[in-house]
């Protein structure tokens, strides 16, 4: 496989109808308990590739299509794509891989990256509107870590990061973070309301 983000990307808008008409937050499985519900009906029929689109680095989370645009984070950037044509409307750089799947809500898109912030992007310009960080991923490491040999030998877990997708709901944003706590920010400034 030479480059799985052009392939994931290529899958995932095999002939896809989008129509967000009603401003609801898009999010990871559809909803904010998670049920996979989605408001556009389900696709019985490829058709085949609509478009493709290579872009720089690696792509891990599912994207959130809203209003006709596909957001979705790569290692380097997050992006924002016409989800009808497949050009890219706008990019901005991230300091750590934007490994969630964002959360869409108002002409606002939310996402983490790898770094521990939290952001929120105006979905129209690509303009940060805030963020939030918070200490960020703590790594795991143990001697013989999942059984491996030596078992003597400390060894980092190069799998543990920790990639929380947010929550919308009663004009709060929900997230978890690898340093052990979730926390609930106001939508429109950013603002930590309380952390567990």
């Amino acid at each position: 496989m030479k480059n799985p983000s052009i392939l994931f990307l290529m899958f995932i808008f095999l002939s896809c109808k989008i129509d967000n008409k009603k401003d609801i937050a898009v999010m990871f499985r559809g909803d904010a308990p998670h049920n996979a519900t989605y408001l556009n009906p389900p696709i019985d029929t490829l058709h085949g590739i609509k478009w493709k689109i290579k872009i720089d680095g690696k792509v891990f989370s599912s994207p959130a299509i809203y209003k006709g645009v596909a957001f979705v984070g790569g290692s380097n950037k997050f992006h924002a794509i016409d989800a009808k044509s497949g050009l890219e409307i706008w990019s901005i750089p991230v300091d750590g891989p934007a490994n969630s799947s964002p959360a869409v809500y108002g002409n606002m898109v939310y996402f983490g990256d790898f770094s521990g912030k939290i952001y929120a992007v105006d979905a129209v310009s690509g303009a940060v509107k805030w963020t939030f960080f918070e200490k960020g991923e703590r790594k795991f490491g143990a001697k013989g870590l999942h059984g491996m040999m030596p078992k003597d030998q400390y060894m980092t877990d190069d799998w543990d990061f920790f990639n929380s997708s947010p929550v919308i709901t009663e004009d709060k944003l929900f997230v978890g973070s690898g340093n052990g706590n979730i926390y609930a920010l106001e939508l429109k400034t950013g603002e930590k309301i309380w952390s567990f």
